[in-house]
């Protein structure tokens, strides 16, 4: 009997109730997941599906939230989130998890967690404890195999005021309990990822294989191999994972590999490993503890079979590593798949996936090495060679290191390495000689002057060497350049730095000598415009003081350029503003357009073009960059709105995919979609994905569909049509065969339905003819490259007499007297056959003499005791030389005959005779007798009723013995 259970979450003052699907629910359409129902049972309130501000990157998902914030409303509150009946199968255990955060300032309340199935309680649970955050909560449902479907209910009762009460409750997940080997979920090849969440277990089995840092837990997965080659694996995780593979069987596992490549939790794992055809392969995983990332999330696993390894980087190792020439052009490469060799960087112990180059210096001047990494990179310089590798730099800033002191004509080797794991990407490394020229002004008593109200003159920050001097707001001295200017009569400038890095400043009165600070700034943003200074004394002298900003920051680099002007000489500075402006089309969808004022130079616009269409209550955002890197962001809501009356319109969309195929029938994962409108006036206009339109596979499609009267509807998803894969493959291949006695074989016959296009076959083909017990194997793999793959053993119940064909010959050779007639014995020739051999006989034997007429029976038997029989009758008739001359002819009349026929014989001498006819087996068909008178002599019969065929018929009397032959026709 099935039993249907449905599970109850229950509070002493307030109840909650919950159920999950199979599949993972994690409220990402932000609305009511089909087949769910809030229900109010007292009051008007409801769980609601709002926006998850609760996880730590906001994703765009929702959840169900009760959050009240009334402190009068005292009245009794219940009300229900319920899902539709999930049906279960093929476990006897599963396990719920969902994510719950619950505040109850009742202190009194118990959260009561039971499963019953209307008489008897499965489970029971208490929890005492508040969720501050979202918490995994998970529960054991054992006993599955007599389900049919759980419900689950988050049910909320209060009989009072319940101000500050709040529950969330998110990623519910209906799941097999897999954290045991012995109940794995099985995964197949091509399939979409299979979803599972570490906190599903309570194992806490300890490593089988040796990874590093510390394991705990066990959540099992289990693969049959249904190929020979590579298997990729890929895992997506929200937590620090560990992924351990064996193969079977769970009693007895054996290690394959664990993989931990990702060991700082950032987004999961992957292997590749080649696996045998009928192989079992496990996957387990554990979450790492004491160590960096989250202890606890979901995880999703998907198997792909590869051609090949995916190769590492060329210069993964010193001894393959670039080399590069110095001032020549970048090297693009890349250190995605690398190794990690035994040098370390002296700054960053974590770096991981580590390449290699070398170059030769050419000169005395400083080596500048840039590495061009879209990742974090860190830099190191070795001298040496790759077996002894000395460090004598590195930077784990990235970007750039500068050698300072090279030694012309040795060869230095630069390894690049992600800062830690899984930090990697695209690498074009360069070394180029730096120009030993420091700026002119690198120094105060070199400082450059600056004439008012005049255009900056550009120079380039770089090489600089590092002050002595720094002003009071800077905390470390840094690479500097200087400048001066004499104060005007207004006594206040406006002072405007251009510079392509961060930096600070100083401003200073009396001598180089002897400096007195007037003022400094640290880091002051482009963006606010100029930097105003008052209160200076006309016709005095000022320095001014640029330094790269350092510490964390590396000593920034670049083109600077420096004006001053009299105040009342220098037009006002207006900040960027963006401004948007909302057309509505057909009353309907709003058009976007954009005006900007203020910044500097040319301004870069990012945002949505006046061509794009949007929907009421859509919220746009956008920005625009001005030279200098200034931004300044806008939003607003589209406000247009439809007439009231279209709360009636029938307006629709008659929304139709065709899945496309190739010339073999299989899915290319494209689509052509039809979109026609109905009802509403039946005029149309439509907007966003158009009609006809060729789409992928998760390509998303919109479609806005407005009528006449401005009434509108839109729908909005995703194409569903993946490219076709060997999982949708059809493909079947039926292995049998014919057990043919005569050749003790069986003849093997294979059909083959479902394939696309040609299919050809490897291991066994059709007609291959094997032995008893033998094993067979056939694959066909189709044009798709999809295969099917049948193994079996010949079962056969062998005819073995069909086989071994006994066959026997037997003839009689008649023996002569000394004057050439027949002395009436004959002796048996017999010839026996068989395939199987071991012949003997029973009965006659051959060679044996028998006389005249005398009968014979003999049987060949063989060694598989398979035999033929055969018997008959001698036939030598004793004849002497006086027959002759009893007679002067014998004819017969009409030979061959269909029924009548006569013998004649021309006597000498009278004669009573008796003639017999037999047939060529020696069987009697009849006899008569005769009185032959001398002279002519006729005698009739009738063989009417006897087969055709050859018969004989013997004469014999006292003067005559003779044997002549008649044809039946």
């Amino acid at each position: 009997m099935k039993y249907f259970y449905s599970i109850i979450f229950s509070m002493i003052s307030c109840w909650l109730i919950g159920q999950n699907k199979i599949q993972f629910e994690g409220f990402t359409n932000c609305q009511l997941p089909s087949g769910w129902n809030v229900k109010p049972l007292n009051g008007s309130y409801v769980f609601n599906i709002v926006k998850n501000n609760e996880t730590i990157q906001p994703d765009g998902s929702c959840m169900a939230q009760y959050k009240q914030t009334d402190r009068l409303n005292t009245a009794r509150r219940k009300f229900q989130l319920i899902t539709n009946p999930i049906p279960v199968s093929g476990s006897d255990r599963y396990v719920l998890l969902f994510r719950l955060k619950f505040i109850r300032p009742n202190t009194g309340s118990i959260l009561t967690i039971s499963t019953n199935n209307g008489s008897a309680t499965v489970i029971n649970q208490t929890i005492f404890t508040e969720y501050k955050d979202l918490t995994p909560i998970t529960i054991k449902l054992t006993n599955a195999s007599k389900v049919t479907a759980y419900t689950v209910t988050f049910d909320y009762d209060c009989a009072t005021n319940d101000f500050g009460t709040e529950i969330a409750i998110d990623d519910v997940f209906l799941s097999i309990d897999n954290d045991a080997c012995a109940n794995p979920i099985r995964l197949n090849l091509d399939q979409d990822c299979t979803k599972g969440h570490i906190s599903t277990t309570n194992a806490q089995q300890a490593n089988v294989i040796n990874c590093t840092n510390d394991f705990q837990g066990a959540i099992w997965y289990q693969y049959d191999a249904d190929f020979s080659g590579i298997l990729q694996v890929n895992v997506n995780s929200q937590y620090n994972d560990g992924l351990f593979i064996y193969t079977g069987p769970c009693n007895a596992l054996t290690n394959v590999s664990c993989s931990d490549k990702d060991e700082y939790g950032f987004q999961g794992e992957h292997e590749e490993l080649n696996v045998e055809a009928g192989k079992t392969y496990y996957f387990r995983f554990a979450k790492k503890i004491n160590h960096y990332g989250f202890e606890n999330g979901f995880h999703c696993i998907s198997l792909k079979k590869i051609n090949q390894f995916t190769a590492k980087p060329v210069h993964d190792l010193c001894d393959n590593r670039t080399v590069l020439t110095v001032n020549g052009t970048c090297a693009s490469t890349s250190n995605k798949n690398a190794l990690m060799e035994n040098n370390l960087p002296s700054l960053n112990l974590k770096s991981k996936a580590d390449v290699w180059y070398s170059f030769t210096a050419v000169s005395t001047k400083p080596h500048e090495i840039t590495t061009n990494t879209d990742f974090a990179e860190v830099i190191s310089v070795y001298k040496g060679t790759c077996g002894s590798l000395q460090e004598i730099q590195s930077e784990d800033l990235g970007n750039k290191t500068v050698i300072k002191d090279p030694i012309p004509g040795k060869e230095y080797f630069v390894q690049v390495s992600g800062y830690f794991a899984t930090i990697e990407g695209n690498i074009c490394l360069t070394v180029k000689e730096q120009v030993n020229t420091v700026p002119a002004n690198d120094e105060c008593p070199l400082s450059s002057a600056i004439n008012l109200n005049t255009t900056c003159q550009e120079i380039d920050f770089f090489n600089n060497n590092t002050s002595s001097k720094k002003p009071s707001c800077v905390v470390y001295n840094a690479p500097d350049v200087w400048y001066k200017f004499v104060a005007p009569t207004e006594k206040t400038i406006a002072l405007k730095i251009q510079a392509g890095f961060i930096y600070n400043y100083g401003l200073y009165s009396g001598s180089c000598n002897s400096l007195e600070e007037v003022t400094c700034g640290k880091s002051p943003d482009p963006c606010e415009g100029f930097i105003k200074i008052e209160n200076l004394v006309p016709g005095k002298t000022y320095y001014l003081q640029i330094l790269s900003a350092v510490n964390p920051l590396k000593s920034g680099e670049g083109k600077l350029c420096v004006r001053i002007d009299e105040f009342s000489k220098t037009a006002p500075f207006q900040k960027l503003n963006l401004d948007l402006h909302t057309d509505c089309l057909h009353g309907v969808l709003g058009q976007v357009s954009y005006s900007t004022s203020g910044g500097q130079g040319n301004i870069k616009y990012t945002g949505p073009k006046n061509t794009e269409l949007f929907y009421p209550g859509t919220q746009i955002d956008a920005f625009v960059e001005d030279e200098n890197g200034c931004r300044d962001f806008a939003s607003l809501v589209v406000g247009c709105t439809s007439p009231s009356s279209c709360k009636n319109s029938t307006l629709d969309i008659d929304f139709t995919t065709e899945c496309l195929k190739d010339a073999i029938g299989r899915q290319t994962g494209e689509v052509v979609v039809s979109i026609k409108g109905k009802g509403g006036s039946g005029a149309y206009y439509l907007y966003g994905t158009p009609d006809g339109s060729k789409l992928k596979d998760k390509d998303s499609y919109k479609i806005i569909l407005i009528d006449s009267d401005s009434c509108y509807v839109i729908e909005e998803g995703q194409i569903n049509c993946p490219a076709f894969n060997c999982s949708q493959s059809t493909l079947k291949l039926d292995v049998s065969y014919d057990c043919i006695d005569t050749l003790l074989k069986a003849a093997l016959k294979l059909d083959v339905s479902g394939n696309l296009g040609t299919y050809n076959f490897s291991g066994n083909n059709a007609g291959d003819l094997l032995d008893q017990g033998q094993a067979y194997s056939v694959k066909v793999t189709d044009e798709a490259g999809c295969e099917q793959l049948k193994t079996g053993t010949i079962t056969c119940h062998f005819d073995s007499c069909a086989y071994s064909r006994p066959e026997m010959d037997i003839s009689i050779k008649c023996i002569k007297d000394a004057n050439g007639n027949d002395a009436g014995k004959g002796i048996l020739i017999v010839n026996g056959s068989s395939k199987a051999g071991g012949i003997h006989y029973i009965g006659n034997q051959p060679g044996d003499t028998l006389d005249h007429l005398q009968s014979y029976n003999i049987e060949l038997q063989d060694a598989f005791g398979c035999g033929v029989q055969k018997n008959g009758v001698v036939l030598c008739v004793p004849l002497s030389n006086q027959d002759e001359k009893s007679f002067e002819s014998i004819t017969i009349n009409p030979n061959p005959t269909s029924s009548k026929f006569y013998i004649n014989l021309n006597m000498n001498v009278a004669d009573n005779i008796t003639t017999t006819i037999y047939s060529m087996e020696g069987k009697y068909i009849l006899s008569k007798k005769h009185k032959l008178n001398v002279g002519q002599n006729t005698l009739s019969y009738d063989l009417n009723k006897n087969l055709s065929g050859v018969y004989l018929i013997k004469l014999e009397g006292k003067t005559i013995n003779k044997l002549i032959k008649i044809i039946k026709i």
